[in-house]
C-alpha cells in the first residue's frame, strides 16, 4: 500500500512529494542545476563535512542542503558558505518544514543574519568562529579578513547573505547593519587570570587586558557563554542551538 503524503507546492495528497500536476511541470534535475558540477560540489562538501548539521542528529551525512533554498541554479548555488550537510531523513523533514504548504518562506529564515562574536582578546574568539561558520554555513570574518579595517569589513558584509564575524568591539558602521539584518551577539567571558595567563602568552600585559575588557562592555548581548570550561567545538554547538531555535 502506497504511503501518502502531502505535495510540497500545493498541499494536495499524493503518494509522491509531488502530486501528478506538478510533477508535469517540474523541470529535470540538470535543468534545476543538479548536473555533473553540482555532484562534484556535494561530494567535496560532504568529504569536509560529513556529519548531519542538525543538533539532535549524529548520523553520517548523505546530503547538501541550500540555506538560502535557491538551489544550485542560485547567486550561492555552489559557495560553500551557503551549503549544509544532512542526512536524508534531516533532510526530507527540513525542506518539508521550509518548503512545504504553509511555510511562509521559512526556508530563508536565515539569510541576510549576521551572528558577532564579541568579548576581550584571549576569550578564544578565533577559535569558535572557526568551529561555529561552518556548523551555520555562514561566511566567517575575522580581524584577518579585513585587516583591522572597518571599511573593508562592511563592503564584505554588503555581498555576503550571512556571516559570523568576530570583533572586540561595535563599531558604529558595524551597528547600523545589524539594525538592518537578523544580527545575534554572542558574548564570551573568561575569568580575568585565564585571560591575563593567556594575554602573557602572547606577550601583552594584565593592562591591556584591562584596556580591553572595558573596550568590550559597549552592546547588549544576545547570548553570554564562559569559554573557560568549554571547547571551542562545544560553544559553537550551544550557539548554534541558539540560532536555529530563534
Amino acid at each position: 500500500m502506497a504511503i501518502l503524503r502531502t505535495c510540497v507546492r500545493c498541499g494536495r495528497i499524493s503518494d509522491r512529494t509531488l502530486c501528478p500536476e506538478h510533477r508535469k511541470t517540474r523541470p529535470s534535475a540538470s535543468k534545476r542545476g543538479y548536473d555533473r558540477k553540482w555532484q562534484k560540489t556535494r561530494s567535496s562538501y560532504i568529504a569536509l563535512y560529513p556529519w548531519c548539521s542538525e543538533p539532535s542528529c549524529r548520523s553520517e551525512a548523505t546530503d547538501v542542503d541550500h540555506i538560502d533554498g535557491l538551489g544550485p541554479l542560485g547567486p550561492l548555488g555552489h559557495d560553500y558558505s551557503n551549503l549544509r550537510s544532512y542526512c536524508h531523513s534531516c533532510h526530507s523533514r527540513r525542506t518539508a518544514r521550509d518548503q512545504g504548504p504553509g511555510s511562509k518562506g521559512r526556508g530563508r529564515r536565515w539569510q541576510d543574519s549576521i551572528v558577532v562574536l564579541v568579548g576581550p582578546s584571549g576569550v578564544g574568539k578565533s577559535a569558535v568562529r572557526t568551529e561555529l561558520a561552518p556548523r551555520l554555513g555562514y561566511t566567517s570574518l575575522g580581524p584577518d579578513d579585513f585587516m583591522g579595517r572597518w571599511e573593508t569589513l562592511f563592503l564584505r558584509l554588503d555581498v555576503v547573505p550571512h556571516a559570523v564575524v568576530e570583533c572586540v568591539s561595535l563599531h558604529r558602521g558595524l551597528r547600523d547593519r545589524m539594525k538592518q539584518r537578523r544580527t545575534t551577539v554572542v558574548e564570551l567571558t573568561a575569568p580575568l587570570p585565564v585571560l591575563a595567563k593567556r594575554m602573557e602568552s602572547r606577550g601583552e600585559s594584565a593592562a591591556v587586558v584591562d584596556k580591553r575588557l572595558g573596550e568590550s562592555n559597549d552592546y547588549s548581548a544576545d547570548l553570554v557563554l564562559g569559554a573557560s570550561d568549554r571547547t571551542p567545538a562545544e560553544i559553537a554547538v550551544l550557539i548554534e542551538r541558539f540560532v536555529r531555535a530563534d
